[in-house]
This record gives structure tokens, C-alpha cells and sequence, in this order.
């Protein structure tokens, strides 16, 4: 599963040391879920690079019905040769692990924020 986020503006991202992905997590199924960012430039032909992965390690209160979600914060690195590299696009790619790939995953992304260097 993906999730698309346009951005209205182009960014550059030598401005920031890493990109925080916030997100509500209901899952029933801890530690079996990561999320991959990919950052999206379609200016120029349609260059794609991906900032790594990252597992969702919060853990919902699965006794109550419905789960109650939990906020997390996923962090990915910015290298520090993005010198001018601009994008426009964030895509989120939802990755299970083996075994898991029969059931939906239960994790909404609140926003992303850009952290600046120095910070």
C-alpha cells in the first residue's frame, strides 16, 4: 500500500537534517508494520530517492474495542549531499512483514515536518 502527498510548492532539501513523519497508530499487530519515505521531484523526468525505512514500534491498547490509536514520530535522515535537490512529492510506502500480508494495516499519517539543519 502507498500514500501520495503533493506538495504545492517545490522544497529544497539541503534546509533540513531529516524529515518526521507523524502518525496514529491502531494497529493490532506490533512491530510488523514499517514505513518507507520516498521523496518525488517530476520537474525533471520523475527522479525518486528513498530516505530509509522505519518500523512503527508504538503499541495501541488492543482491549478496547474500537483500538484506541497512539501518536508516533518517524524519523528519516536528510543526507547532507541533497545540495539543491528539490522535490514536490512525499510517497509513503506501507510495508508488512512476511506472514502479515493478509491483514490491513491500521496506521494514518498526521503530517510530515521538515526539521531544519542545526536542529
Amino acid at each position: 500500500m502507498e500514500a501520495h502527498q503533493k506538495l504545492e510548492q517545490n522544497i529544497d532539501l539541503s534546509c533540513c537534517s531529516r524529515i518526521q513523519l507523524d502518525i496514529s497508530n491502531a494497529d493490532r499487530y506490533p512491530g510488523t508494520v514499517s514505513l518507507e519515505l520516498i521523496v518525488i521531484n517530476h520537474d525533471f523526468g520523475h527522479s525518486e530517492f528513498s530516505l530509509g525505512k522505519a518500523m512503527v514500534m508504538s503499541i495501541p491498547d488492543i482491549t478496547q474495542d474500537p483500538v484506541k490509536p497512539v501518536s508516533e514520530t518517524l524519523d528519516f535522515a536528510v543526507p547532507s549531499d541533497f545540495s539543491g535537490r528539490t522535490i514536490n512529492e512525499f510517497k509513503v510506502i506501507y510495508q508488512r512483514v512476511r506472514g502479515r500480508t493478509d491483514k490491513s494495516v491500521k496506521v494514518a499519517i498526521e503530517c510530515f515536518v521538515l526539521v531544519p539543519r542545526g536542529m
